[in-house]
């Protein structure tokens, strides 16, 4: 976060800096805030609302918010669940492009390129593997995957076949370099790995319009009531932290796996198909 500029600030960067994101923190936080509201209620509610309102009025008005804010925060979700998937399924992707560049690079004899290649693409991985996951949950970068990268796609293009089978086998093993690079790209892109903070505050500002007209209702039993609220309190910041926790797959206590990448580096020493 140092030196960051506040235009780039984002809701995810703020809760990420709260730890959030780690069950121990998130956790405890939605039934902190509940408790919170059930208090509030059974101390405090009856005391400041003096208008007694019409309950049916009341319950017709919390049904119709309660609705809406279902279907946007199921909308938010679906698409926060859609980010993790795409996430998995890249990780998965760059992991294959790994393989597909250390393989069609046993096919390469000229000048010894293929052998750096070799050497260049596992030492990315094994970079990927010892780094990356560790780097992405400070937001930072790892320039050193970055210049590896880098230096396997050089090498590639600076490959000049000396016979028809590397001719044949080159565009396939550049495609397959730049699939690499693009799918890294990808992982530490922001807009794939985190919520835009206007999208964050329609959440909370739903949130709470969800849950102020139920402190309009005055049940004969307050710590009956108190109790319904801490139920609805803690259901939708529920749906709130499953929200964030989807939407950040390389951050906090729901990271994607990086068993693909160590899979990779499996078959690249030749341990995957050994007992």
């Amino acid at each position: 976060m140092m030196g960051m500029n506040i235009q780039d600030l984002t809701m995810d960067d703020v809760l990420s800096d709260l730890r959030i994101n780690k069950y121990l923190i998130g956790i405890p936080a939605i039934f902190l805030f509940s408790i919170m509201c059930a208090a509030f209620n059974y101390l405090f509610a009856e005391k400041l609302i003096k208008i007694k309102l019409d309950p049916e009025v009341i319950s017709g008005f919390f049904q119709v918010i309660g609705t809406v804010y279902a279907v946007l925060i199921g909308l938010v979700v679906y698409d926060a669940t859609s980010r993790y998937s795409n996430a998995i399924d890249n990780v998965e992707s760059e992991s294959k492009a790994i393989l597909e560049v250390f393989t069609l690079s046993n096919h390469i004899k000229s000048d010894g390129a293929g052998e750096r290649i070799r050497q260049k693409i596992m030492s990315y991985n094994e970079e990927v593997v010892s780094n990356d996951w560790d780097i992405s949950q400070d937001g930072t970068i790892n320039t050193k995957a970055r210049i590896l990268i880098k230096e396997i796609n050089d090498e590639i293009l600076n490959i000049i076949p000396a016979t028809k089978s590397e001719e044949a086998i080159l565009p396939v093993l550049i495609q397959a370099s730049l699939d690499v690079w693009k799918h890294r790209m990808s992982r530490f892109d922001p807009s794939n790995n985190t919520l835009p903070t206007s999208e964050w505050i329609l959440l909370t500002s739903g949130a709470l319009i969800t849950i102020i007209p139920a402190f309009f209702y005055f049940l004969e039993s307050r710590m009956v009531h108190s109790i319904l609220i801490f139920i609805t309190s803690a259901l939708i910041t529920s749906s709130l932290y499953a929200v964030l926790m989807f939407s950040e797959p390389y951050k906090g206590d729901f990271i994607i796996s990086k068993e693909p990448f160590i899979i990779s580096r499996n078959i690249m020493n030749g341990m995957y198909f050994s007992e």
